[in-house]
Parts: C-alpha cells; sequence; structure tokens
C-alpha cells in the first residue's frame, strides 16, 4: 500500500514539474518577442501622439495595457498547444511579423508599408485561428481578442496613414 502511496505522489510530482517548466517556457517563448519589439521601437512610440489622430483614437497610455493582456493571452496558447509543433511554430511566426509592425509604423514612420504588413499579420493570424478551432477550440476563443485588436489597428493605421500624408 505504501509503494503505491509513494508512486502516485512521485508521478504527481513530475507532472507538476513538467507543467512548471512548461509554464516558464511558454511565458519566455513570447517575452523574448515582446523584449526584441520593446528595443527595436525604443524612444519611436512617442510619435503616435505627433501624427494627426481620426477622433476614434485611442489615447497612448491604452496600447500597453492591452498589448499585454493579448501577451498574456498568447502566451497562455503556447502552453496549451506547446506539443502540437505545427501550431507552436504557427505562434512563433506570427509573432515575428507581429514585432516588426510597431518597426515599420514607428521607427520608420513608414505608414502606407505598415498597412500591408498589418494585412499580412490579420492575414496570418487567420491561418492561426483556423488551426486554433481545430486542435483547440478554447484557445481559439481566446485569441478572438487579438484578432479583433488586430483588425481596430488595421483601421486605425489606414485613417492615420490619409490623415498625414
Amino acid at each position: 500500500y505504501f509503494f503505491f502511496i509513494n508512486t502516485y505522489t512521485y508521478c504527481g510530482d513530475i507532472m507538476r514539474r513538467h507543467r512548471i517548466k512548461k509554464l516558464i517556457y511558454s511565458f519566455c517563448s513570447v517575452a523574448i518577442f515582446v523584449l526584441i519589439s520593446m528595443i527595436l521601437t525604443k524612444g519611436s512610440m512617442n510619435i503616435y501622439e505627433d501624427y494627426k489622430l481620426p477622433k476614434f483614437a485611442p489615447p497612448s497610455w491604452i496600447f500597453p495595457i492591452a498589448w499585454s493582456m493579448l501577451y498574456l493571452i498568447i502566451a497562455i496558447t503556447v502552453f496549451e498547444i506547446l506539443e502540437n509543433k505545427k501550431l507552436y511554430l504557427l505562434i512563433l511566426i506570427n509573432l515575428f511579423i507581429n514585432i516588426l509592425w510597431p518597426v515599420f509604423f514607428f521607427r520608420f514612420k513608414m505608414l502606407r508599408f505598415s498597412i500591408f504588413w498589418l494585412v499580412l499579420l490579420i492575414l496570418q493570424t487567420i491561418v492561426l485561428l483556423y488551426y486554433l478551432f481545430k486542435y483547440n477550440r478554447k484557445t481559439f476563443y481566446w485569441n478572438i481578442p487579438y484578432f479583433l485588436w488586430l483588425c481596430f489597428a488595421l483601421y486605425l493605421n489606414i485613417t492615420i496613414y490619409v490623415l498625414n500624408k
């Protein structure tokens, strides 16, 4: 009897450690992209206030809050799908495309090109959502706010381009 209790406890400890490692890996894999984006756009984000903005444009302090929540959702998604290498690769590609948009928009002030880049990101996100829906519907639904935020960003990017060309 004692052997079975110790074996169960030992297996539970291994599973718990595996989940903790997986959680750390998931958050770190997203955090690396966030840090790269921060480095690449350092000092250029304040340009947002210098553009002519549409009436519906949110204040600049909203963006870090929104993106923190969205990156948290992405990290949790990575945790849930990490065993699926195809989905994990799609998320990494999405994050790569994602971190370059602020570089084009803020750092290089390439407003027109950033529209096309954002369309690419949205299309790749649609592909990602399709596979998330097939693999794990819970993660699909979690990522709907990310998709909607990207669509809003595209609308905002287009109107800023039109107002500032």
